[in-house]
């Protein structure tokens, strides 16, 4: 009976304090976009890249969000996630290759997520 009681008391003091979800494995597609901050389409017309701010509340700082766009097909993915940023710089090299907050992509292919970087 000792042994179960020590275990419940393990759980209810430590359990609340681990994390259920490790937003380290989070998926880089699986973010959710928030305020919209910024927008630029490549030369070509091809690319849209929107970018968003966001908020991760009292305890966390600020992020940003870009997402792709292709504008034929009408595809969107998250191309790039940058942690302690407010806002978001993209600058075109070409028609295939993007540089925002000074980290270079070749599309479509290209992500950064400041996680694994």
């Amino acid at each position: 009976m000792r042994k179960i009681t020590a275990i419940l008391l393990v759980l209810m003091f430590v359990f609340p304090f681990t994390s259920c979800g490790d937003e380290k494995t989070e998926p880089l597609q699986k973010i959710e976009k928030q305020e919209l901050i910024n927008k630029s389409t490549s030369s070509d017309n091809k690319y849209t890249i929107k970018a968003y701010r966001n908020n991760g509340g009292a305890t966390v700082d600020w992020a940003v969000l870009c997402t792709l766009t292709d504008n034929e097909t009408k595809n969107t993915k998250n191309i790039y996630w940058q942690y302690h940023e407010k806002e978001a710089t993209i600058e075109w090299i070409d028609n295939d290759t993007v540089k925002i907050n000074n980290i270079t992509l070749n599309l479509p292919d290209d992500t950064y997520d400041w996680r694994n970087n």
